[in-house]
């Protein structure tokens, strides 16, 4: 089996679990890679990261069954722009501060692990959004697995923008901008600007203004096989 590690710097405290990580990996005889800045960035873990291979973008990563992301949700968003399109399952342990995806608590992590080498685990699938735009201004990480917002930027004054439903018109927003969530985006950005919570698996995009200029104008959910 092949395992992709990826963080960021840890913390003293968090340290002695990332050791565990290591050690319950060697014990299960994984070939490990990690990423570059788990390596650069934790010099002091009382491991030598020198012994792993190192993957810094998506086709240095290769082929691996699984990717361990250790820190919060933002470590886990930033692991799924090296698995891109190979849909590699990504396993969360939380060592940062938010755990909405990053589920598998420090003093759990013997145990996880334990249950994972042992087959006790389930995949739970995630809907991503694709981004098309102007030629290169994504370059090749146009996905994502929270939402896409087109914002106002370097100006006071209101955006417009249109919006269109599998060539359909929907309506004209004034505001700071529009979003489209993912349901795993509709606990992030889209509800702290009034969207609602969905369920994982509803097959279903959140269409939600930012700061409308509208007082008619509610966030709206669509079926996620939607051109928008």
């Amino acid at each position: 089996m092949r395992i992709a590690l990826h963080g960021r710097h840890f913390s003293e405290d968090t340290k002695p679990y990332i050791k565990q990580i290591f050690d319950t990996l060697e014990q299960y005889k994984v070939n490990v890679i990690i990423s570059d800045q788990l390596k650069s960035k934790n010099s002091n873990l009382g491991i030598d990261l020198d012994d792993f291979p190192v993957f810094n973008d998506s086709p240095s990563l290769g082929d691996v069954d699984y990717l361990f992301s250790m820190g919060g949700d933002g470590t886990l968003l930033e692991a799924l722009t090296y698995i891109r399109r190979q849909q590699t399952p990504i396993l969360g342990i939380n060592t940062g501060r938010l755990g909405f995806l990053a589920t598998i608590a420090k003093s759990n992590i013997k145990d996880a692990l334990d249950s994972f080498f042992s087959g006790k685990y389930w995949l739970d699938e995630r809907t991503l959004l694709h981004v098309d735009s102007a030629p290169g201004l994504y370059e090749d990480v146009n996905f994502a697995l929270n939402e896409f917002a087109i914002m106002k930027k370097d100006t006071s004054s209101m955006i417009t923008v249109k919006c269109y439903i599998d060539g359909e018109f929907l309506n004209t927003y004034w505001g700071d901008g529009l979003m489209v969530a993912t349901p795993t985006g509709s606990t992030g950005y889209s509800l702290s600007c009034g969207g609602p919570v969905v369920l994982p698996q509803s097959n279903n995009f959140i269409i939600t203004p930012v700061s409308p200029h509208n007082l008619n104008v509610r966030p709206m959910v669509v079926s996620d096989s939607s051109v928008i």
